[in-house]
């Protein structure tokens, strides 16, 4: 889940002035699907509901890069070990 504020594309907008006056902030999820990006603006309520859910999909993607890391320590260490 990240938080984002934007300016849009209409030049006269309140966004392009200084000091900038940003769209949002919007909370989005970003998440990989069939080697594509997508991202999803769930709304408050929907934040409030579903936040342990996607602070455990968060949980699991960081403990999968651990195992990666963890793994590939080990690998480097094996003499039979040939990088590509």
């Amino acid at each position: 889940m990240t938080t984002h504020s934007y300016r849009c594309g209409k030049s006269n907008c309140a966004c392009h002035s200084n000091p900038p006056h940003l769209h949002g902030p919007y909370t989005q999820w970003t998440r990989q699907s069939a080697g594509r990006t997508i991202h999803v603006n769930p709304s408050a309520e929907q934040i409030e509901d579903y936040m342990p859910w996607f602070e455990n999909g968060a949980e699991i993607h960081r403990l999968v890069r651990e195992f990666e890391s963890l793994t590939l320590s080990v690998l480097e260490r094996d003499p039979r070990f040939e990088q590509h």
